[in-house]
């Protein structure tokens, strides 16, 4: 079963892009992201979850309490040999789109 989660900023590692307004589709028994496509329209069966989510092969770093979004992107990066890795969705909780940043009590999920 795919579980398709729209929110406001996807982040992937691997690309290192950012994009507005995504919906991240994930394989619920496997935990992979099965794909990433812009948010243009309602579709049945999609959560709205707003915020953040991380597509990543490899579990993120933590971020740093205040820490600013591009200060972050610059620390994280995908291991050599994990190029070609199945990627998993994270989503932060706590984290201010307003200001692009994180907060003190910010935390990441594995969805």
């Amino acid at each position: 079963m795919i579980r398709r989660i729209a929110v406001h900023r996807v982040w992937n590692v691997r690309e290192r892009s950012c994009r507005d307004m995504q919906v991240v589709e994930v394989d619920a028994a496997t935990h992979c992201v099965e794909r990433v496509y812009p948010l243009v329209e309602e579709i049945r069966n999609t959560e709205w979850w707003g915020g953040l989510m991380i597509v990543s092969p490899v579990l993120p770093l933590l971020p740093e309490a205040e820490e600013d979004f591009q200060a972050y992107t610059r620390r994280m990066n995908v291991p050599e040999g994990e190029d070609e890795a199945r990627e998993y969705a994270f989503y932060v909780v706590g984290f201010r789109l307003a200001d692009s940043c994180f907060g003190a009590a910010s935390r990441m999920t594995r969805v």
